[in-house]
């Protein structure tokens, strides 16, 4: 399902006049890696996606690297990384090394878009390290609000009718969306949650 960001973020992306390094931060299981990953297949560019909890390897191998040029002769000659790619880490935070190379990233490497997210970014800067000011983008993911939840469950007409907030409904629509928000008090926006409660009434919306 198409998440009320997933335009911003796909702008970002695809803005190819600006090479900030893009920083996804959010709690865990509110859909960063997922959004991520919806994006990066529509928009036709190559990509590398690493998840740096789950891939002790190249988390160790990154943080033997000595300095930016040591890393990026890393990701070429071992992962293939191409002019023009995307290049994604998740759970950017369990690598400080990253937070060495933002800087380099946009100033060094103008051929590729880089992005971190994580949901413990305050440990990726350390204290005391001085954040590269102009070199990055950041946005903040959060859980489902309530008209994500309905689109999730009822399609996307109901959401979108949410969206007109007229001022005045139907009776039988009122009760539903009453309903449907007393559901969602009680499971709440995280992703995994709604799946697992309502999975059987997912609604497959662009």
């Amino acid at each position: 399902m198409k998440r009320q960001i997933h335009d911003k973020l796909q702008d970002l992306i695809t803005d190819r006049a600006d090479n900030d390094v893009i920083i996804i931060e959010g709690a865990r299981q509110v859909g960063k890696s997922y959004l991520v990953n919806s994006v990066l297949k529509t928009i036709g560019r190559p990509y590398l996606a690493y998840d740096l909890e789950k891939n002790p390897k190249i988390r160790r191998e990154i943080s033997k690297t000595e300095d930016f040029f040591d890393f990026s002769a890393l990701m070429t000659d071992r992962y293939n990384l191409q002019p023009g790619s995307i290049l994604f880490f998740n759970e950017a935070q369990e690598c400080r090394k990253l937070a060495e190379y933002v800087k380099s990233f946009k100033a060094d490497r103008h051929d590729i878009k880089v992005i971190l997210t994580g949901s413990s970014m305050n440990r990726f800067f350390p204290a005391g390290t001085r954040i590269p000011v102009g070199r990055m983008k950041s946005m903040c993911i959060f859980s489902f609000c309530f008209s994500e939840f309905v689109k999730f469950i009822k399609g996307k007409p109901l959401y979108e009718y949410i969206l007109l907030a007229p001022e005045k409904i139907p009776e039988s629509r009122h009760r539903l969306l009453l309903e449907l928000f007393d559901d969602y008090m009680v499971t709440g926006g995280y992703l995994e949650a709604v799946m697992h409660s309502w999975g059987s009434y997912f609604v497959h919306v662009p």
